[in-house]
Order: C-alpha cells, then sequence, then structure tokens
C-alpha cells in the first residue's frame, strides 16, 4: 500500500481501517456497509454516532442526494469503504467499480454485495496514486468523505477530470477542516476522563494517520478552474457535533435521552446551522459539490 509519492501514511492508514472494520463488524451491520439494513445502533468505542436513525436524521437528505444525483451509468467510487454507496448505487442500476486501502474494508463490502445478490467491482488500491484513471470512461465519480485522507487532492481532482465523459459529474462531500468551535469542543472532549479511551484501546489511535493531512480542501474554488460547479453547499458544525454529543450522553453518562427528542431537535439545529454558515462564512465544517465536465481534454 506504500505510494513514496505520498509517504508511508498509507501503511498507518490502511492497518486503521483494517482494524476498524475487524472491531465494528462483532456488532452487526454498520451504516457504512448497508445505508438501508445497518442494524448496529450505537457501537461503544466510536465517537460519531453510529446509530442509522441519528445518521438519517442529520446524513440522510445529504446521502440521498448523492444516491439520486450519480444516475445509473459507469461510477467510480473513490475511497468506498465498506461499501455503503457503491452498494446503494449498484441497486439502482449503476455499474459500480469501488477502491479503498483497507483489504479488510474490500473484503467485507465484497462479502456483502455478494450475499446481497449485486454485482460490484471492489479493488484494493491508493486513490491518490491515480493508477484508476481511465480517460473518459465514467458517468459519474464519487468523493464520499474520502478526499481529506489524501496528501495531494487537486493531483486526484485532475485525474477524475480526465476519467470522466463529457458532461460526466464529480460528486464530492468532505470535511473542509476543523472550525475553531470544532476545535474547541474536541478540546473539551480531551479533558473529559476516559473520553477517547476506548477507541484508542479498540483502534491504537485516536484518528487514523491520513485525518485531514490534505493540503487543500475539494470547495468550489479549488474544483471550478477546471470543471463547472453546477452545485455547492457548506454546511458550519451541529451536522457533525450534534450526534456525537448524543451518543456521549446515551452511551458514557448513560444519560436516557430518548430519540424522539433528537428528532425534535435537530431540524432545528440544522437550520441554525445554515444560518452560522452565512453569519460566520470562515468556520465552515463540510461541503457538498457538484461538478460537470463540459468538455474533453
Amino acid at each position: 500500500f506504500i505510494n513514496m509519492k505520498t509517504g508511508k501514511h498509507l501503511e498507518g492508514e490502511a492497518k486503521y481501517w483494517d482494524r476498524f472494520e475487524e472491531q465494528s463488524s462483532r456488532y452487526g451491520i454498520p451504516i457504512w456497509v448497508d445505508y438501508q439494513k445497518a442494524d448496529t445502533k450505537e457501537i461503544p468505542f466510536i465517537n460519531f454516532s453510529t446509530n442509522p436513525v441519528v445518521d438519517k436524521l442529520y446524513l440522510g437528505k445529504v446521502k440521498d442526494l448523492v444516491i439520486k444525483k450519480a444516475g445509473v451509468g459507469k461510477i467510480l467510487d473513490l475511497g468506498c469503504g465498506a461499501g455503503w454507496l457503491s452498494l446503494e448505487l449498484a441497486r439502482k442500476g449503476g455499474k459500480v467499480i469501488g477502491i479503498d486501502i483497507s483489504k479488510k474494508r474490500i473484503e467485507i463490502a465484497k462479502k456483502y454485495a455478494k450475499k446481497e445478490g449485486i454485482k460490484i467491482d471492489y479493488l484494493v488500491g491508493d486513490i491518490e496514486d491515480c493508477s484508476w484513471e481511465s480517460n473518459n470512461t465514467y458517468d459519474a465519480i464519487i468523493n464520499w468523505n474520502s478526499f481529506h485522507h489524501t496528501k495531494d487532492p487537486q493531483k486526484i481532482l485532475a485525474s477524475v477530470r480526465k476519467s470522466l465523459k463529457k458532461n460526466g459529474i464529480f460528486i464530492s462531500w468532505d470535511h473542509l477542516g476543523d472550525n475553531f468551535f470544532v476545535k474547541v469542543a474536541s478540546k473539551f472532549a480531551s479533558i473529559i476522563p476516559g473520553y477517547y479511551k476506548l477507541k484508542v484501546k479498540s483502534l491504537g489511535s485516536v484518528h487514523s494517520e491520513g485525518e485531514g493531512i490534505a493540503d487543500l480542501r475539494i470547495t468550489k474554488e479549488v474544483v471550478s478552474p477546471i470543471m463547472k460547479v453546477t452545485e455547492y453547499k457548506e454546511y458550519f458544525i451541529f451536522v457533525h457535533l450534534i450526534p456525537s454529543l448524543y451518543k456521549f450522553l446515551l452511551v458514557r453518562m448513560r444519560l436516557p435521552i430518548p430519540i424522539f427528542l433528537l428528532k425534535l431537535i435537530l431540524p432545528f439545529l440544522l437550520w441554525l446551522d445554515a444560518i452560522l454558515a452565512m453569519v460566520v462564512p470562515d468556520n465552515k465544517n463540510y461541503a457538498f459539490l457538484i461538478a460537470k465536465k463540459i468538455k474533453n481534454g
């Protein structure tokens, strides 16, 4: 897995996600394996919410939009993980290729797709070496929260453009980097006794070696010089923090917070998220983007 152009962090990245899947698979079907049939509820050592109901409350609209916009042509899922998005796109009729650096994640994705009777071409590989590049081949290429784990996303974007057919689309949901408020929340979490203890014990570290390693993030300004950006939206904070707070109170503090309360509160917080994104423009956390390749060459 080591690509000398991007550094030895890739070896650690692969091992981290292998371990992540080995530990997570004990709890059932996670949301990152099957968006529709996940049944894990909350996996204790993971700090974000793994309950499929909670996941759909705060990320469902974005996930559904990505699935809808990708269409049913030939699709490349870069950094596919354990395959939830590839699976949804193939269920719709797409001809999907999924690539991920973790051998274990690809093994799980293959096994699950076979169980569901769905054909998907899964490959173990480093998306940053761009060996997947193929001129004018794909109708859609997807980045779901993967490019911020790579050192040179701009290089990958150049290969994305080459690999898309004319009028093919690139869809991205990715982390923009922790804003001030997330950094404060993370600092606060780090001083809570035992907050990360179970995660470190299970995975060896709080984050993978590639977390946030990107030299730039996928924004409209980065993509627009090479492709036509047709949809773009940035998100502020609550889409990221509230489910984690809910999980901490429920699992670590053992406060019996009913799910219906989150269903009532979260829509308001997402509305507040949109307001804050406009009021504090330099403190956004995630971005959703669709871009089109309008001409070959």
